[in-house]
């Protein structure tokens, strides 16, 4: 229905860009409509006011006067998308509104929601430095394997429309309610307020896109964060040159900041997981020296592609010892003989869980143009840095540990982007219920190897934890029980 209800405005004279922002400016006011405490919504059209050009009018007025003072007279708390005005033509304002007003955007399901609405963001905010948004369920599996609990302090630095947040989000509130299901009596107030305490204090992002930082907004805003942390800073640069609203409480936020241990410069953070694709390509480099003096993987260089950077910068933000990342990045760090460098710092700074390798497809409808660069989601952990000290000096050798491996063959869509589902034994597609409000929709399943690959990554970690993974020294290879 997003994509139906864009198209309603593009179709009506709008280019596809003010389309998106038109279209946003209608979500916003029927979230915050829902969020009134009223018994009845004023974001309708009635069957009879539909009929006549003087009805049209009037639920045009209507709708309006609900944005500018559900939204406009609240900007010292909103975004407040682009002027005082919906600017839809009355007659497609009042089709978006019967396509919405039976649905509640805050009930619905963030998973349905995400999906719609980052296929629409993608489709207009595409950008051209490397950008390329990442598919729901490769973010759904990173996110996994992170294993967020209730007290995790998660980001994405390079959020685009906010996919990983809004997935670290869900998967925060999964794990409070987890945390009392098992306990007696009735904690159902209790899970409500951490679930919020959750989604206002610990989901952050940041995007040097405003545009994409605006959308992630949105995106966190119908998923019931009204007081959403997003940031639009280039945040490649030291803190101390970050000049972005709000930048005091990024600083705060993030911890980033300066230690020695052993003669040796860190920089660590606040953050213990992280859910990052950030931007790829060898064309996107960084040259600034003041940029290139904070990281140890552009030492001796006079630039750097932002992608090494923006791995060191993941691991900087981690707290030492506990915090966790789950990034998309290209193959070529993992297997290029160019990039052995950036691989003996990784494994000198972090250790490495699990590497997932993506197929070609992952990305290739993705971005201004698409690439079919190589991917793979890097799961790491941050070492001590006493532990990085060691190592660094020599003092220390990298031990040998078993890491998770696996290679995905499907992730749900082809070459063409063209959806791809499961089937039974006779070539018919497999549908399941879907229940969105009271209406129930029977979708087909997608076909990928992310859900089984991430169970037997589950499985495997939890065998690691027990004691159940051993070293084979006659074949040198771990084996699990």
């Amino acid at each position: 229905r997003f994509k139906k209800c864009h198209d309603i405005i593009s179709t009506s004279g709008d280019d596809k860009m003010t389309a998106f922002w038109e279209f946003l400016k209608i979500i916003e006011t029927k979230i915050a409509d829902e969020r009134e405490d009223k018994e009845y919504s004023d974001f309708y059209a009635s069957y009879e006011e539909m009929r006549t050009q003087d009805g049209i009018n009037k639920v045009y007025n209507r709708i309006n006067n609900l944005y500018r003072r559900l939204i406009v007279d609240q900007l010292d708390q909103n975004l407040g998308f682009l002027g005082d005005t919906i600017n839809v033509k009355p007659n497609s304002l009042v089709r978006i509104v019967c396509e919405l007003q039976n649905y509640s955007l805050l009930e619905t399901s963030a998973q349905v929601k995400g999906a719609a609405y980052e296929e629409i963001v993608g489709a207009n905010l595409r950008g051209d430095k490397g950008e390329f948004f990442t598919p729901r369920q490769v973010i759904d599996a990173a996110v996994e394997m992170l294993d967020i609990t209730p007290d995790d302090i998660c980001t994405d630095l390079a959020c685009g429309s906010g996919g990983f947040v809004v997935s670290m989000l869900v998967a925060g509130k999964k794990a409070v309610e987890r945390k009392y299901e098992k306990r007696k009596g009735d904690h159902t107030n209790t899970v409500i307020v951490e679930k919020d305490k959750f989604a206002r204090n610990n989901i952050i992002a940041n995007d040097i896109n405003r545009n994409l930082a605006n959308a992630c907004s949105m995106n966190l805003i119908m998923n019931g964060v009204e007081d959403s942390k997003v940031f639009n800073q280039d945040i490649l640069e030291p803190p101390q040159n970050w000049t972005c609203d709000n930048v005091e409480k990024l600083r705060q936020l993030y911890g980033l900041k300066e230690e020695h241990v052993a003669g040796h410069r860190f920089f660590t953070g606040n953050i213990t997981k992280i859910g990052a694709n950030p931007p790829f390509g060898n064309n996107i480099v960084r040259t600034e020296k003041f940029v290139l003096d904070q990281y140890e993987l552009a030492e001796g260089k006079t630039s750097q592609i932002v992608e090494i950077l923006f791995l060191e910068r993941i691991v900087q933000l981690l707290v030492p010892g506990k915090g966790k990342a789950a990034i998309v990045v290209p193959q070529s760090i993992l297997n290029n003989p160019g990039l052995e460098y950036v691989r003996k710092w990784i494994f000198a700074h972090t250790k490495v869980m699990a590497v997932i390798e993506l197929p070609v497809e992952t990305f290739l409808i993705s971005g201004r143009e698409g690439t079919g660069t190589l991917t793979a989601i890097l799961l790491l952990e941050r070492r001590k840095l006493d532990d990085t000290a060691k190592i660094l000096d020599g003092v220390k050798q990298i031990e040998e540990y078993p890491i998770f491996m696996a290679d995905v063959k499907k992730v749900g869509y082809d070459r063409r982007g063209n959806s791809i589902y499961v089937k039974d034994n006779e070539g018919k597609e497999i549908t399941e219920e879907v229940r969105i409000d009271n209406e129930v929709l029977h979708n087909k399943v997608i076909d990928t190897d992310l859900p089984e690959v991430i169970r037997q990554y589950k499985e495997f970690s939890d065998k690691l934890a027990t004691g159940k993974v051993y070293y084979d020294a006659e074949e040198a290879v771990y084996r699990v029980l």
